[in-house]
């Protein structure tokens, strides 16, 4: 927990209270009575923060202090006061001063606590069931057994150790999970580190804050330098595939021959390279016939067709939800399968790299990959025992395969002291913003498929970059933390309509990338600005969605935008259209809008060019021996649709190539 004086706790207290303040009501009595502090959310919220980097622990005890600061109510509420001190409407009035700020530091400041704060406040329900639930429709957990629990028993060593293997596998993902599958089958003895817990059966409770905050990096509060975008990244054995939302599409054909053509990674456009594909979507199971589409989706389809556009069924990674309740329960499946049946790396290579005699290491951070005169000799990582004290581990292994995630595979590489002019360098997001509607008759966002419908036809609006459409599910907690706040009795309004709304996400497939660096204490900082030409196409497709929503029958559209922008479809269609062609001027910088990324590619990209790519096409680091990555980092572009198959083609090419090569390798390294 973050540690702050009494006085910079009670500020934060006052602004979570005044995101979530409490009023009186004689309908929904228990609802509108509801404020942050009645949830502990600034307690909740010091917890998060405190397990931030020292940056960004630093910068909130700052705003902190200064809310504490008697010119905050004279220069944004033009009453002289500490924050706290300064009554309801004055209060509002400053985080709405903030909100639209010219400066991003408080716009920045507005959405860390604003975000946090609602997320908290709507989604929180250790303790049974939250307040708000009732009168938002929303029926909480779903009363299911559990499946079956992976056949995966993680290590729990209690003292310092050190641990021998043929390869130690960083991260068990799309990419890490099908190297460790493949390797060990292989008869390699694999060990498998993962950042984060093991999380199975009744532990998947389907609690939305508790999940995020338990499977997600960072606590599901991890955002770039500027916290213009939030980084959705899992953080769990399985990692992403445990949580993700279960799409499985192949890498279009036209990504395939950039990387051909304009990288130098041959294999891409090879049949070896398609087979691979295959083969991992067969062994998670992919297929269309367990899509069935929710209110949610089906408004998606509808509309598309009503404006004659085609809309595809999408592949999932799911085998026998539509037996049990036609996939109504799917919907809590990004909170993790509780039933069993999403067939992420958890429930597929890794239960089979277990089964071969894979051994797996949980809840422990790797800190540096081990090198010895140009050889990687292993990795030096930190977990803790039973009575929670710090256990170093040394695991030696003549090959080191690093599937961290496009943020924290650079990371661990920069603190490992390796360099490259384009390490952490070119790093994708598939930029993402929703768009939301109230439609006339319940949606229930929550309940189904979390997206079976997917329209593409943006995807190629100018040359191969472009957009695509998909819908998210949509949790309470998730609700508060997405729509616009202007007041709190508007935000709890809208919130009271969420059972009727349909949110549709616009996906780009960005041109332009990012950065990963680290700090002084080796921690990943992601440095990410959406580019003039990627802005272009995300307001083409908020613009598609619009329309879309529209001719699904919709009745007001909620854009993504920090002023509430909301747009009635029985207005005139000359208001319309000027709304419509104002909406590039509405400002589009960090923290003016809600702008997030499930899909973290790039940043150790795979190619011919030595100069350009940090990986050589068979995924071995250049310069140094012994080290390979496998995973969404490869990418030289990004996918351009949901990654997850992308990312386990490109580490299947990744672990054959080290099949190959084990026999001769290993008696390199013996002689």
């Amino acid at each position: 927990m973050l540690k702050v004086s009494e006085n910079q706790f009670k500020a934060l207290e006052a602004v979570c209270d005044t995101f979530v303040r409490a009023r009186t009501s004689s309908t929904d009595p228990e609802y509108w009575s509801l404020k942050a502090s009645d949830l502990k959310v600034a307690e909740e919220i010091l917890v998060i923060i405190g397990g931030l980097t020292a940056t960004e622990r630093k910068e909130f005890q700052q705003l902190l202090s200064l809310l504490e600061n008697p010119l905050v109510g004279l220069v944004w509420g033009r009453s002289w006061g500490r924050f706290r001190q300064l009554n309801p409407a004055v209060q509002e009035r400053v985080l709405r001063c903030w909100s639209g700020s010219r400066f991003n530091l408080f716009r920045k400041a507005f959405q860390s606590v604003k975000r946090l704060t609602t997320f908290l406040s709507y989604g929180s329900s250790e303790d049974g069931m939250n307040p708000s639930w009732k009168a938002m429709g929303y029926p909480g957990p779903l009363d299911l057994p559990p499946g079956p629990i992976p056949k995966i028993r993680p290590l729990t060593p209690q003292v310092d150790m050190e641990f021998s293997c043929d390869v130690v596998v960083v991260g068990s993902g799309a990419g890490g999970g099908v190297v460790a599958g493949m390797l060990a089958e292989a008869g390699q003895h694999v060990i498998v580190i993962e950042k984060g817990p093991f999380v199975s059966g009744k532990g998947w409770n389907q609690r939305e804050t508790e999940m995020v905050r338990k499977t997600y990096d960072g606590q599901g509060a991890l955002v770039t330098k500027d916290a213009g975008v939030t980084v959705l990244a899992g953080s769990c054995l399985g990692g992403g595939t445990a949580v993700n939302w279960t799409g499985s599409f192949p890498t279009p054909d036209y990504v395939l021959d950039e990387w051909d053509r304009d990288h130098g990674f041959s294999a891409a456009s090879s049949q070896d390279y398609a087979d691979g594909l295959a083969t991992v979507m067969s062994a998670i199971h992919a297929n269309p016939e367990n899509s069935p589409h929710n209110p949610q989706n089906a408004a998606l389809v509808r509309g598309s067709e009503q404006l004659g556009q085609d809309v595809g069924v999408i592949h999932r990674n799911v085998d026998g939800c539509r037996d049990a309740d036609d996939c109504r329960a799917c919907g809590y499946c990004g909170l993790g399968c509780r039933r069993g049946t999403k067939r992420s790396t958890t429930r597929t290579w890794l239960q089979r790299a277990s089964a071969a005699g894979a051994q797996f290491l949980v809840n422990t951070e790797v800190s540096r990959v081990a090198i010895q005169r140009g050889v990687a000799t292993g990795v030096i990582a930190t977990t803790h025992n039973a009575a929670g004290q710090p256990i170093q581990l040394w695991v030696r292994a003549p090959r080191v395969v690093v599937a961290a995630g496009s943020v924290q595979t650079p990371a661990l590489l920069l603190r490992s002291g390796l360099q490259h002019p384009h390490l952490g360098r070119n790093l994708f997001f598939h930029p993402t913003v929703a768009v939301s509607a109230f439609y006339g008759q319940p949606i229930e966002p929550w309940l189904g498929v979390m997206m079976s419908g997917v329209n593409k036809t943006g995807t190629r609006r100018e040359g191969n970059f472009g957009y695509w459409i998909e819908t998210p599910p949509l949790h309470t907690g998730m609700a508060g933390y997405a729509l616009p706040w202007i007041s709190p009795e508007q935000h709890k309004n809208d919130l009271l309509r969420v059972r009727n709304m349909a949110s549709f996400i616009v996906l780009t497939r960005d041109r332009h990338g990012g950065q990963v660096t680290v700090d002084k204490q080796g921690r990943a900082r992601i440095d990410y600005r959406l580019h003039d030409f990627d802005r272009g196409n995300m307001l083409a497709g908020i613009r598609s969605a619009w329309a879309i929503h529209v001719a699904a029958g919709a009745q007001e559209v909620i854009f993504p935008h920090n002023r509430r922008k909301i747009l009635s479809t029985d207005r005139p269609q000359a208001e319309t259209s000027a709304f419509l062609n104002e909406m590039p001027n509405w400002g589009w910088k960090p923290n003016q809008f809600s702008l997030f990324t499930a899909h973290q590619m790039g940043t150790c990209a795979m190619g011919g060019d030595a100069a350009r790519h940090p990986v050589d096409p068979s995924g071995a680091w250049r310069g140094l021996k012994g080290l390979y990555v496998a995973d969404g980092s490869l990418m030289p572009t990004c996918a351009g649709i949901n990654p997850m198959i992308s990312i386990m083609g490109l580490a299947h090419w990744v672990a054959r190539g080290l099949l190959v090569s084990a026999p001769e390798r290993q008696a390199a390294i013996r002689s």
